[in-house]
């Protein structure tokens, strides 16, 4: 493992222990160093989570998938990102995310995909609609 996983591994295990700003700060430094390194802006984005600030949390993580040069990180960070959309109500989005994400092999983003697909939903609403009428209508 080199010096940037280590320095990775140990924010992560910073951020575990609730050390959040310590584990933001190593990230940041690591990010410093490499401006590459996509694994670092998909962690900093968790931590930036925790600390509640979403709006950073979303630049990194675009950052990260935009600099992915493995799966895990485009997984991890499409998975993020879409979650962090689902939870700001941007439902589009999160669902193009969180799809992408699933059929890159996370079951959890396939799971969350299909409770904002926009199509399913429509279709729920309109089974519900016909359901309701019936419901209403004299026998």
């Amino acid at each position: 493992m080199d010096e940037l996983q280590l320095l990775e591994t140990e924010a992560i295990k910073l951020a575990d222990a609730n050390k959040l700003k310590e584990g933001y700060d190593v990230l940041t430094a690591v990010i410093a160093r490499e401006p590459l390194f996509a694994p670092a802006y998909n962690n900093r984005a968790q931590v930036l989570r925790l600390l509640q600030k979403d709006d950073l949390a979303l630049l990194d993580l675009d950052k990260a998938i935009e600099l992915a040069y493995d799966v895990v990180t485009l997984r991890q960070g499409l998975t993020q990102r879409g979650l962090l959309h689902k939870l700001k109500g941007n439902e589009l989005k999160a669902f193009e995310d969180l799809e992408r994400a699933g059929k890159l092999g996370s079951d959890l983003a396939r799971k969350e995909a299909v409770s904002v697909n926009p199509y399913a939903q429509l279709c729920g609403n309109m089974v519900a609609q016909v359901m309701q009428s019936y419901k209403s209508t004299p026998q």
